[in-house]
This record gives structure tokens, C-alpha cells and sequence, in this order.
């Protein structure tokens, strides 16, 4: 089917529709836009909530292009609004790898395709799917993207699968704008108390690899624009004081993307712990 009809059954009846039935994630997104947009009404959260809703099904549309396989690469990048900034990555990485840390916003599967695509070996952290076909579905597309799929878990052994990769020279993609788990550090986003996780920090002073804020963004052309904040470096002593600390430095970087495209950071649940007990409305 051509992208231009998917596009248009995406935006205009598909997420209209699901964040018609979708009330409670609806409200969600419209209670974490009314931190950005303090004194706003409600009209103007709703129609900002249902902006967030489109972007996710154009992206996820895009998204599909990568899955097709590897015919369908040369696309992707060919859609990057500013080519070969593969390059600033290589050098950052060039001693000990990266650790490419993300908020979810954007598009940020097809950025690790589309950094795949210009030459970079690039492992995703990810949690598995609770199904298990949609999980081998999205395994196997990384795979045709010649990203690889590095799962969350319990044990020590994922721990150990990001140190080899950051040896090996790979720049290792993380969400960590939300907490799992005990996986926990306080930072100040946008003003506000949020809650990231600690590990990426922790990764970075046991393996000397600077943390990179990333994101992948979708432009108003269709074309994507590569979201760079500063290197972060932690201290090799680790101590809480400097995890909190650099942590904070990449919630500084976080709030400088979400701040620009806040229709594209997809929370469908109330992120701010000021929030969470939303009253039910309509």
C-alpha cells in the first residue's frame, strides 16, 4: 500500500480514533503536556495530546519501512535531513564506545537503524515484547537493520553483553527516561522532579564510555533531524553524588529535545510523580 494512504489512515482515522477509545492514556498525555504548557486549557491539551497521537502512528508507519528489509535502508537515510553525522558518533565512541541515551521521543528504533545504515555498529537495550511473536517480529527487523537486540533482564548477563559491546567499539542505545524497578535516580526535567535510571551512568564510569543524548525526530517534511546534547562523562569513582550529577546533565540535554517537540515524547501514562493521581473526566 503507498505511505501517502497509510500516512492519511494513520493521522486522520486510526490514533483520532484511538485516542478516542483510549480515554485514560488520552488524559495521561494531556496531563504530561499541561507541565509543558502550564496555564493551558483544556482545548488547547486536547488537541496537543491528539498531535501526540499522530506522530506516533506517521512514525510507526515509517517504522514499517525499516521491517520490509534491507532494500528498504538506503531510505531511511536517504531521509535523514543532514547526512553523515554518523562521524561526530565514530569520534565520540573512538576509545571505548558510546552509551546513546534517549528520551521516548521521536522515532528512536529507526534511529538506531538509520545510524546502522551509515556504517556504525549499534547494540539497542530493550525490553522484550509481552508477546512473543510481536518480540521476534521487532528482533528480526533490528537484525535486517544490522542493529542488535541486547534484552533487558534480571541477571548479571545483560549487564555483561553492554560491557563487551562498549569493548568492541559499539555504541549502545538506552532509553532511560523512565525508572524500572529499584533502576532509579532523581533528576529535575524541565523544572520538574522526574525519576531516570541509574544504570547508564553506571555503565559509563565502570567502562570510561560517555554517555551521548540522542534523539530521533520527525521533521514537519517527513525528512528526521538528529537530536545531539553534550557528552556526559562520569567519574571512575561512581559515587551516588556523581551518578545523580551526570544524570542530571543528561535530563538538561532531555529537556532541550522534549522542549522542542513535545508532541513527539510518548508517554502514554502519567509521568510526573506530581501527577499520577489524576481525577477521572471525560
Amino acid at each position: 500500500m503507498p505511505r501517502r494512504i497509510l500516512y492519511a489512515l494513520a493521522g486522520r482515522l486510526v490514533m483520532p480514533l484511538a485516542a478516542a477509545c483510549l480515554g485514560e492514556a488520552r488524559r495521561a498525555v494531556e496531563s504530561n503536556l499541561s507541565v509543558l504548557f502550564p496555564g493551558s486549557g483544556a482545548k488547547k491539551l486536547r488537541r496537543l495530546a491528539l498531535e501526540t497521537f499522530r506522530q506516533f502512528g506517521l512514525g510507526f508507519v515509517d517504522l514499517l519501512e525499516v521491517s520490509e528489509g534491507e532494500g528498504s535502508l538506503a531510505s531511511v537515510t536517504a531521509r535523514l535531513e543532514e547526512q553523515g553525522r554518523s562521524g561526530e558518533l565514530r569520534s565520540i565512541g573512538a576509545e571505548h564506545g558510546a552509551i546513546l541515551v534517549s528520551p521516548h521521543l521521536g522515532n528512536w528504533e529507526l534511529g538506531a537503524a538509520a545510524l546502522s545504515a551509515e556504517g556504525l555498529n549499534v547494540s539497542l537495550v530493550a525490553l522484550a515484547e509481552q508477546d512473543p511473536v510481536v518480540d521476534e517480529y521487532r528482533r528480526a527487523a533490528r537484525r535486517r537493520a544490522g542493529v542488535e537486540t541486547i534484552p533487558v533482564g534480571t541477571s548479571f548477563d545483560s549487564f555483561l553483553r553492554v560491557r563487551r559491546a562498549l569493548a568492541d567499539g559499539r555504541m549502545v542505545a538506552m532509553l532511560c527516561d523512565r525508572n524500572f524497578d529499584e533502576d532509579r535516580c532523581s533528576v529535575e526535567l524541565l523544572g520538574h522532579a522526574a525519576e531516570f535510571l541509574k544504570t547508564p551512568a553506571l555503565l559509563s564510569a565502570v567502562s570510561r564510555a560517555p554517555m551521548l543524548p540522542v534523539a530521533f525526530v520527525r521533521l514537519p517534511d517527513g525528512r528526521y533531524r538528529i537530536l545531539m546534547g553534550e557528552p556526559v562523562q562520569v567519574g571512575l569513582d561512581g559515587s551516588e553524588q556523581d551518578l545523580a550529577r551526570s544524570m542530571n546533565q543528561v535530563a538538561r540535554s532531555f529537556g532541550s529535545f522534549i522542549g522542542s517537540f513535545p508532541t513527539q515524547w510518548y508517554n502514554f501514562y502519567p509521568y510526573w510523580p506530581e501527577n499520577r493521581l489524576l481525577s477521572p473526566r471525560a
